[in-house]
């Protein structure tokens, strides 16, 4: 690696001529120069701190006075520049703009006080970056520009020496692009109109006091990106204004934005701006373009509240701690995801709610109901297929009941084709509490578990464990899973189905039927018209038309099955594949077929 070179003085430093300080000629690390003064003069230097090799990783150039004004020409000067009203005497390092541009090293600007991009910075040589620090505010008066190589910027940084706090800015009024490398800047506030474009790069924004924020007052697209996949666009701050929209390759791209608070406490509002949030209004998040828009980070405890009509043409993720509610519409052209949080919506009226995915991630909570509580006298009233599928995410004890008849087609689109996501699913608990249709119908359910792991069942109940699921129908729609596949449940242990109908197809390789899987407790006046298929696989059979499996000491009373039933191995049946219970008045009409022990 190479090594250090250090030309410091302490009130003055006067560096001319050339400084090497290279990886080796078989492969190593650039190493690290710096020159540094409180007044510093660098005329026409040349500093090489390069990976010869191409095996190692590009050095850095530090440059460390009191005050920097990057000005025109490739030269620097000791001269007194007063260029500033408040703090310590005139005291600013002028250094040629020219000299930066041609670096074959990273720079880093530190000052105490402040640094000024006067005049225009364009970094020739590839993957060079520049990284500028001060204790106070730097202001970008002028164009910067990279060839590749990240461009850093942090005014109100104790790191060199002292964070002045309130004032001390990142001020821009000129662009910053770098043609693929990253750019962050950091500021007590990051104000003004310059627009930032990293190209293929990441950009992060972060406003680092309290009482700062984030206000960009340019028009048209001010943060550009190309929305490569994978890329990232963060804005972080307590208040954020977004006159300048945020255009990162719109929903054919694949960048996403992510917008928090500073303080974890602050609250957010994605509708209005009162002050005492970290509030957007609609315009502002109708002029993001991006594959994907997150808020938050998952540490924010202040809630989340959505007061105004959310529309997205993309993804919407929101990521908390703390309660996430919304009193106005919600739409959502892509994935709407929940990574953290308890969204909370239980009001006779509910706001609309749309998504073309959804998915709920574990230990985040979605509630969407026009009532109730939960008890076994006051259920839950399930509103839409929302507020069904978040049913896995509350407590598996709780009663709930349909409020009308549940369009569920849209799930064939969830969750990357896997669909929705069986209630109680895994190898935890089951379904104990008591889910009650009202006489109404769930049509076009989707699930597509066959690649899964999942053992303990599949259907739209995953485990029942004591619970009941009754006064129920499910049209169309189809479940496909490899072990204990039904369309009402996949397992029962001591649950009871009872007054349920189901027309829904079911495909599955061991033990899998037309109403459930693996039957343990007790199934009456049920019955299943869908076809159900078993697939030839190691372990495969036991396909019924009703319940693929009925185990010792169930019970299926005054129920039957009419699709047809086809498997590619043994124990098939038109009704029940493999019986060690009790079936009584029961019976089977669909055509049946199969390899071995098959009966109607």
């Amino acid at each position: 690696n190479g090594g250090k070179v250090i030309a410091w003085g302490t009130e003055s430093a006067q560096v001319h001529g050339s400084i090497s300080a290279r990886g080796g000629t078989q492969g190593g690390d650039g190493g690290f120069v710096e020159t540094s003064g409180r007044y510093l003069a660098v005329d026409a230097i040349r500093v090489d701190t390069s990976a010869r090799a191409g095996r190692g990783k590009r050095g850095n150039w530090l440059l460390d006075p009191y005050d920097i004004d990057v000005v025109q020409g490739a030269g620097g000067s000791l001269g007194d520049v007063d260029q500033f009203a408040e703090g310590p005497p005139a005291t600013s390092t002028s250094i040629g703009a020219d000299v930066i541009s041609n670096a074959s090293s990273n720079v880093t600007l530190q000052a105490l006080h402040r640094i000024n991009f006067s005049s225009a910075v364009n970094m020739v040589n590839a993957g060079v970056g520049l990284s500028a620090t001060a204790g106070e505010t730097i202001n970008v008066y002028a164009a910067i520009s990279t060839n590749g190589g990240n461009v850093n910027l942090s005014a109100n940084d104790a790191s060199s020496g002292a964070a002045l706090g309130l004032g001390s800015n990142i001020n821009l009024a000129a662009p910053v692009s770098t043609h693929g490398g990253n750019i962050s800047l950091s500021g007590a506030s990051i104000t003004g109109a310059g627009v930032l474009n990293p190209g293929n790069g990441n950009l992060s924004l972060r406003a680092n006091l309290a009482a700062g924020d984030i206000h960009l007052t340019g028009s048209g697209s001010q943060l550009v990106a190309s929305g490569v996949g994978g890329q990232s666009i963060t804005l972080q701050a307590d208040s954020i204004t977004l006159a300048g929209g945020i255009q990162a390759g719109g929903t054919a791209g694949g960048a996403n934005v992510t917008i928090k608070p500073l303080s974890s406490a602050r609250a957010i509002d994605l509708g209005s701006k009162s002050g005492t949030a970290l509030g957007l209004s609609t315009a502002e998040l109708a002029g993001i373009s991006a594959a994907s828009l997150t808020i938050g980070d998952g540490t924010n405890t202040g809630g989340i509240l959505i007061s105004d009509a959310l529309t997205t043409a993309g993804d919407l993720r929101f990521n908390s701690a703390s309660a996430i509610t919304a009193t106005a519409a919600v739409s959502v052209g892509g994935q709407f995801a929940l990574d953290g949080g308890a969204w909370t919506q239980n009001a006779p009226a509910l706001a609309a709610f749309s998504a073309r995915g959804f998915s709920i991630a574990p230990g985040a909570s979605f509630l969407r109901v026009t009532g109730g509580d939960g008890g076994t006298a006051t259920p839950y009233l399930i509103a839409d297929i929302y507020g069904l599928q978040g049913i896995g995410s509350l407590g598996l004890g709780n009663s709930y009941r349909l409020g009308g008849n549940i369009d569920a087609s849209g799930t064939l689109n969830w969750n990357q084709g896997t669909g929705f996501v069986p209630i109680a699913s895994g190898d935890g608990a089951g379904y104990a509490g008591l889910f009650d249709g009202g006489g109404f119908s769930i049509n076009g359910l989707y699930i597509n578990a066959a690649n899964a792991s999942v053992t303990s069942g599949v259907g739209l109940f995953g485990k029942l464990q004591g619970g009941t699921v009754q006064n129920l129908g499910l049209q169309n729609g189809r479940v496909t899973g490899s072990n204990n596949v039904g369309a009402v449940a996949g397992i029962s242990l001591g649950g009871t189905l009872e007054n349920i109908h189901s027309g829904t197809a079911v495909v599955g390789a061991n033990t899998a039927g037309g109403l459930v899987g693996s039957n343990g407790g007790s199934v009456r006046n049920a019955s299943a018209s869908g076809d159900v298929a078993g697939v030839n696989a190691d372990n495969a059979g036991n396909i019924g038309g009703l319940a693929g499996m009925n185990q010792a000491g169930a019970s299926i009373t005054a129920s039957y099955a009419t699709g047809s039933v086809t498997g590619a191995r043994a124990n098939i049946g038109g009704l029940v594949g493999h019986n060690a219970g009790a079936v009584t008045q029961s019976y089977a009409a669909g055509a049946v077929s199969g390899a071995a022990n098959i009966g109607g």
